[in-house]
């Protein structure tokens, strides 16, 4: 699969996640936390290995440059909110405009990578984008089944959680 077919397919499931949170109430406490966990852990990955790998390649093209430094700016942003995110009540409505946020976040950056960015990577890198998804497809099956990574999750959520 190519690395911008991956990305994207990372793109649809997470916000589906965030949808799926917005349709809850606020009795379901449990679900909306099982759904904020996927939707911290499928970010977090997903992050990384646009960082780790993704992002590195669409440099070398000289168009790549300033798109990757404001993704980059937008990982943050978005990790932001996530840790705010897990650090509130998931019965209260705070936490549900804390979703919108992230979701608003969410599509506006995956929009921006299809639009602009995937576009140079097309051009820049051609046949390369599928060495890059295979490596990107093994980095994520690593990192969604390391017991380091889930141990570093845990930890997390848990200091946002008393932060």
């Amino acid at each position: 699969m190519k690395a911008t077919a991956l990305l994207k397919k990372d793109h649809a499931a997470v916000k589906k996640l965030l949808t799926d949170f917005g349709r809850t109430t606020s009795r379901a406490v449990r679900k909306r936390q099982e759904l904020m966990d996927k939707i911290a852990k499928e970010l977090e990955i997903h992050t990384k290995i646009e960082e780790e790998i993704f992002y590195p390649a669409v440099k070398e093209v000289p168009e790549g440059r300033g798109l990757v430094k404001e993704a980059e700016s937008e990982h943050k942003e978005v990790d932001s909110l996530v840790a705010e995110a897990q650090g509130m009540t998931m019965e209260s409505d705070e936490v549900v405009q804390k979703v919108l946020e992230i979701r608003d976040a969410v599509v506006h950056h995956a929009t921006e990578e299809e639009t602009e960015m995937f576009p140079v990577a097309e051009a820049g890198l051609g046949g390369r984008l599928a060495e890059l998804g295979d490596e990107m497809a093994a980095r994520k099956r690593e990192l969604e089944t390391s017991g380091a990574q889930k141990v570093k999750r845990a930890i997390k959520k848990a200091v946002r959680k008393i932060a």
